[in-house]
C-alpha cells in the first residue's frame, strides 16, 4: 500500500479524489446558500410560545424558526424577528401568527398568517424579482416589494373580522377575501401615509369608508377616496391594536348615529303630518261654521248708558280684534277653540310645527277687555333633549302696531327667524312690534 501511495499513479489517484472530495463540499456550501432561509429570533420580552416540528417550546434569542412554527406572543411581551439578515418583523403582546417559509431559489417566498393582534414589518432591502413576501389574515392579504407597514387583527362585536393596514414607507397592495379564504376580486394600492380598514366574515369582505366611521379625532383629513384612510395619529392611542379598536368603536358609533337620526327625521315627518291633519281638519270645521253676531243694539245701547262714548268704543273695538285674531290664527293653521258666549268674549289657539330641527307646540289664551285683547300666556315647547318651556304671563297686544303680526310671531315661531330658542324668539317679537 504504501509502495501504491508513493508511486507516481497513486498520487494521481489520491489527487483525483482531494479534487473530487472539494468539489463535492463547494457543491453543498453553495447548494445550502440556496436551499436555507434564516429566521431567527433576535430580541424577545416575557413569554413568547413556540411550536412547530424542530421547535416546542419558550422561545429564545438566537433560536431558529422554521417554516410552519405557530408563535404566540403573551401579554406583556414582544418578540424582535430577523428574517435574511435583512427583514424584521415585531410583534406585540397578545399577537398570533404562524410561518410559511420557501427555500426554492426560483420561488423564494416569505408568508406570515396574522390571526390576531398586531406586528409590525420592516424590509431593509427591495425584494427580488423571484421574492415575495406577504402577510396574510382572515380578511385580507397584504402583498409588498420593498416597504414598511403594520398590520393589526380584532374580531369586532359584530362578529366580523378587522384588519388594520397601516403604511409608513413604500407601498402595500391590500386583495380582499371573505374568513373562508375565499378572494372576492377586489384589491386596492396604499402608499406613505395612507390605511386600509377591512372587515369580513365567511360570505363578504370590504373596505371600511370614511363615512361608515364617526370621525371623533380619528380621521385626521378627508380623502377624495374612502376606501382610503388619512388616521389622525396626534389624537390616537400608541398600539396597533388600540388604534383599530378605537376604529372599531367609530364604526359602532355611526351606526347608532345614523339609526338615531333616521329615527328622529321620522319622528318629525310624522309630527309634520299630524299638523298638517290638524290644520286641514280645524280649517274645515271653521268654514263650515255660520258667522256668530257677538254685540246687539242692546248691548251697544247698555254699554253707551253705562260707560263714556270714548270706552264704549274700545269695548267694541276689543270685540273686533279678538275675532279677527281668531280668524287670522285659524287661517295659519292653529287650533282655535272659541270660548261659549259665559260673559267672556276670546279664544284659546295651539300650534303644531318642525323648525330647525325640533319638534314645538305653541299655545296661547286671548280675551279682552277694555283697553284692548290680550293674550294672557304664551308656552313654547321644544321637545329636544332641551326641554324648554316659555310663558308669558300677559302681555296686551294693543301695545304693538300690529297686534295679529305680534301674536303670530310669539305663538308660532317661523323657521326664518334664525332664532334657536322661545326666550330669543319672545324678546325678538316684543321688540319688534
Amino acid at each position: 500500500m504504501k509502495e501504491f501511495i508513493g508511486s507516481l499513479r497513486g498520487k494521481i489517484v489520491i489527487a483525483a479524489v482531494a479534487v473530487v472530495i472539494i468539489v463535492a463540499v463547494i457543491i453543498a456550501i453553495f447548494a445550502r446558500k440556496d436551499s436555507y432561509r434564516t429566521i431567527a429570533v433576535e430580541k424577545l420580552t416575557g413569554t413568547v410560545a413556540v411550536a412547530g416540528e424542530k421547535n416546542n417550546g419558550q422561545a429564545y434569542v438566537g433560536q431558529r424558526f422554521y417554516s410552519g412554527d405557530d408563535v404566540t406572543v403573551a401579554d406583556e411581551s414582544d418578540l424582535t424577528m430577523c428574517m435574511d439578515q435583512d427583514k424584521y418583523v415585531y410583534a406585540d403582546a397578545k399577537t398570533h401568527f404562524v410561518l410559511q417559509a420557501s427555500a426554492a431559489s426560483e420561488d423564494s417566498r416569505i408568508s406570515i398568517y396574522l390571526d390576531e393582534g398586531s406586528t409590525l414589518h420592516e424590509l431593509k432591502s427591495k425584494l427580488k424579482d423571484n421574492e415575495s413576501y406577504e402577510v396574510d389574515t382572515p380578511s385580507s392579504t397584504m402583498s409588498v416589494r420593498g416597504t414598511t407597514f403594520r398590520v393589526s387583527v380584532v374580531k369586532g362585536t359584530d362578529d366580523m373580522v378587522y384588519t388594520l393596514t397601516e403604511v409608513d414607507d413604500g407601498e402595500v397592495v391590500v386583495r380582499l377575501k371573505s374568513t373562508d379564504g375565499t378572494y372576492n376580486g377586489v384589491e386596492k394600492s396604499f402608499t406613505p401615509g395612507q390605511s386600509a380598514l377591512v372587515r369580513a366574515n365567511d360570505k363578504i369582505s370590504e373596505f371600511v369608508t370614511s363615512d361608515m366611521i364617526s370621525p371623533d379625532g380619528l380621521l385626521s383629513s378627508d380623502s377624495s377616496d374612502p376606501e382610503v384612510l388619512v388616521l389622525s395619529y396626534d389624537d390616537m392611542s400608541d398600539g396597533g391594536v388600540d388604534r383599530i379598536e378605537e376604529l372599531i368603536a367609530g364604526v359602532d358609533k355611526k351606526i347608532k348615529e345614523d339609526a338615531e337620526a333616521a329615527k328622529a327625521e321620522e319622528e318629525a315627518r310624522k309630527a309634520e303630518e299630524e299638523a298638517a291633519n290638524e290644520a286641514e281638519s280645524v280649517e274645515e270645521e271653521t268654514q263650515s261654521e255660520e258667522p256668530v253676531a257677538e254685540e246687539t243694539e242692546a248691548s251697544d245701547t247698555a254699554a253707551e248708558a253705562e260707560q263714556p262714548a270714548e270706552a264704549a268704543q274700545a269695548v267694541q273695538t276689543s270685540g273686533s280684534d279678538v275675532d279677527a285674531i281668531a280668524a287670522y290664527a285659524a287661517s295659519l293653521g292653529y287650533a282655535v277653540y272659541k270660548y261659549p258666549s259665559d260673559g267672556r268674549n276670546g279664544f284659546l289657539c295651539s300650534y303644531y310645527g318642525y323648525s330647525k330641527g325640533k319638534i314645538y307646540n305653541s299655545q296661547a289664551e286671548v280675551t279682552a277687555d277694555a283697553s284692548g285683547p290680550v293674550m294672557r300666556y304664551v308656552s313654547v315647547s321644544f321637545t329636544t333633549s332641551d326641554f324648554v318651556t316659555i310663558t308669558e304671563e300677559s302681555a296686551n297686544l294693543t301695545d304693538y302696531n300690529n297686534p295679529m303680526a305680534m301674536f303670530n310671531t310669539i305663538v308660532a315661531p317661523r323657521p326664518y327667524t334664525g332664532l334657536d330658542s322661545a326666550y330669543q324668539l319672545l324678546s325678538a317679537a316684543k321688540a319688534s312690534y
